[in-house]
């Protein structure tokens, strides 16, 4: 059923004959995964992938930083990698408790006394 929506979206719109086959593939990809089989259970509900999930935001805006301070450093290719993943993960973790969680709880409470007044 899911694959017929994605059909008929793709005759609305102006994408490449390329791309129509990455996105059809991709959701149908998608589509599949989606049951509950063991494999899907233990790659999308796996601790570490949960995790990057939560923090995913601040590992974005924190990975740029990092990577050009452990370039600074001059490294040996796999140790600046294994040490710029561990400093961006920490740094990625604390930006999340420590900025967003607060940010969103302040938002939710200025919200709701919005809508109380």
């Amino acid at each position: 059923m899911q694959l017929i929506f994605l059909l008929i979206c793709f005759n609305y719109t102006n994408l490449s004959r390329v791309e129509e086959f990455v996105a059809l593939w991709t959701g149908a990809v998608i589509v599949t995964i989606s049951s509950r089989s063991t494999l899907t259970k233990f790659v999308f509900e796996n601790n570490f992938i949960l995790f990057m999930g939560t923090v995913s935001y601040s590992f974005y805006l924190i990975h740029y930083p990092v990577l050009m301070y452990i370039d600074q450093l001059e490294l040996g290719e796999t140790t600046s990698f294994i040490f710029g993943l561990a400093l961006t993960l920490i740094f990625s973790a604390m930006t999340f408790k420590l900025v967003e969680e607060p940010s969103v709880k302040f938002a939710k409470t200025i919200t709701e006394l919005f809508r109380k007044s």
